[in-house]
């Protein structure tokens, strides 16, 4: 097979990036229009198109991805998803590099079929490759590693049940000859008390690599820290989230607080600083206008020390700034926000087809790029509007 590698030399800043407070359309980048969404024997259950419509997300590969015979540096967005009875395929979709003028979407490989089926507790076949899962706001790219992190697997193919599973895909690994799956740490998040992660948000401490999950299951609520270099992980008990159940979460690194949305239009913390003792969810008060936050993405703006928010539609982006005593009981929170009036306007999020519907979010879809010469919020709002980038910098 021939390949385009026209795409392999990246520009300073790609020719298709808008002015600086502006958004644009990425090119190329619809799922849906790409013609890259498997289209061979089915692995069960509907279409590819289940990796973004039902409660799954995305990760930012922000060092590259194995694509077209070789790696390829620059960010790529890469989708994960599925489960239930809504699709039993485990492959995954990257767009990028988002430094190319030339962006496009690639399968990185193709479904195991028939589909790793999860009855039983069985979640994985016998090459390692894992079923298909609902992924919420739960997957994040390990730095240190290259890889995408599958941390628990909730609503698992094709009986909807919950395991304490986890799953690092290699992004330098070529998939057609070396099993880019390792799977070698289940026993370190057995037996936690929301197993499987059901509706859980997810952030890194950019400062530190740790990767931080809220589970929410009723009285099984969990606090989780995971240390990627050694694969190891705590959880600790932790107050009633009362998290929107389609919010994605942001962490900052400077204050040690998971931050996300609440269910009566609020913003929750959770100090990270030391656990140990039982962690508390604790309601941020604020000032200024803020988004509702139905579907609210969250993700930390490390540069300007604050959180950038999106709802569910439009060009509205906002901007939350932590207080000085940003702490339970401290000072006010600082919400800003801007609309562009030129650019493109990004798509809406949906649930088969309806906008503010049960399973409609956005979970990491929306991620900050840093490209060094240009900074910008990435936003796919799904499978087949394109790809959004709103740029910072």
């Amino acid at each position: 097979m021939a390949y385009n590698l026209g795409w392999l030399a990246s520009p300073v800043v790609p020719s298709w990036l808008g002015a600086v407070g502006q958004w644009t359309n990425a090119p190329n980048s619809s799922l849906t229009g790409s013609g890259v969404g498997w289209g061979g024997t089915s692995p069960g259950g509907g279409t590819y198109v289940a990796l973004i419509q039902r409660w799954s997300g995305a990760v930012l590969a922000t060092d590259g991805v194995f694509r077209g015979g070789a790696y390829v540096s620059g960010g790529h967005l890469v989708n994960v998803g599925g489960g239930h009875t809504d699709y039993g395929g485990n492959e995954l979709y990257a767009y990028g590099p988002f430094s190319s003028n030339s962006p496009t979407y690639v399968r990185l490989l193709d479904p195991t079929v028939p589909g790793t089926d999860g009855t039983g507790g069985v979640f994985r076949n016998g090459s390692g490759y894992p079923v298909s899962r609902h992924t919420y706001d739960t997957p994040q790219y390990i730095v240190a590693r290259k890889s995408l992190l599958l941390f628990g697997c909730p609503a698992r193919y094709v009986d909807g049940g919950n395991n304490n599973s986890g799953d690092l895909f290699d992004f330098t690994k070529n998939p057609s000859s070396v099993v880019p799956w390792s799977n070698g740490f289940d026993a370190q998040i057995t037996n936690f008390p929301n197993n499987g992660y059901n509706r859980a948000v997810s952030a890194i401490d950019e400062a530190t690599g740790v990767y931080w999950l809220l589970g929410q299951g009723g009285s099984n609520n969990s606090l989780v820290k995971f240390d990627p270099s050694t694969l190891t992980s705590t959880a600790f008990s932790c107050s009633n989230p009362n998290m929107e159940d389609n919010c994605a979460a942001g962490f900052d690194s400077v204050n040690k607080i998971l931050v996300f949305g609440g269910t009566t239009n609020t913003i929750l913390g959770v100090d990270c600083r030391n656990p140990a003792g039982g962690a508390s969810v604790y309601t941020i008060s604020t000032t200024g206008s803020g988004p509702n936050s139905f579907t609210l993405a969250l993700k930390y703006d490390a540069p300007n020390a604050r959180f950038v928010g999106w709802n569910d539609t439009g060009k509205t982006l906002y901007f939350l700034t932590p207080s000085g005593s940003p702490y339970s009981g401290g000072t006010a929170w600082t919400w800003t926000s801007t609309t562009p009036a030129g650019g493109d306007t990004p798509g809406t999020i949906l649930f088969n087809g309806n906008t503010r519907a049960n399973g409609a979010m956005i979970g990491g879809r929306m991620r900050i790029y840093d490209g060094g010469s240009w900074r910008g919020v990435i936003l796919q709002p799904n499978e087949t509007d394109p790809i959004c980038v709103y740029r910072l910098s």
